[in-house]
């Protein structure tokens, strides 16, 4: 019998904590910031009439990541800072934008092992380290490593910077 009302006692007290807890809690929900692309609804018409601008995007990118302290300081303004350069490689690399590139001949198949590569060092950087810009970027060994990719692939697509 002692059992039984100390069983009753415990489910008593685990309900009203729970009660207690979700009556204080108002109703919110969170959001998350997620990388995971959003669904768009943009036609493949509306891609292909921007495809030259992502283009120019992407080797805007590639050649910024060539640059040591000084040239970035010099060439990058303060409407474009270290942190946005993340944000234009992220986007480049979106599935549409990335399948545009390619229906328009813009970039070549053979490149596209060498992009992938390039999204995969540039990955290695932190958001945080992207955002506070925490990165060196004469001794920081990622972006020495990002730099020769994306030397490499302004050389195959035949880009002077």
């Amino acid at each position: 019998m002692y059992f039984l009302l100390l069983l009753a006692g415990l489910l008593f007290y685990i309900l009203r904590n729970y009660i207690y807890y979700h009556a204080d809690q108002p109703r919110t929900y969170t959001i998350s910031r997620k990388k995971e692309q959003k669904i768009n609804y943009f036609t493949q018409h509306t891609f292909d009439e921007n495809s030259n601008d992502y283009y120019d995007i992407l080797v805007k990118v590639l050649v910024l990541c060539t640059y040591d302290v000084e040239k970035f300081r010099t060439n990058a303004s303060e409407d474009f800072p270290f942190r946005r350069l993340e944000e234009d490689i992220e986007f480049v690399f979106t599935e549409e934008i990335f399948k545009t590139l390619l229906r328009n001949n813009l970039i070549g198949a053979a490149t596209v092992p060498k992009l992938l590569q390039f999204k995969e060092a540039a990955s290695k950087i932190t958001e945080d380290e992207w955002f506070f810009e925490k990165v060196d970027l004469n001794l920081d060994e990622r972006w020495k490593e990002i730099g020769k990719i994306a030397k490499n692939l302004l050389n195959d697509m035949k880009i002077e910077n």
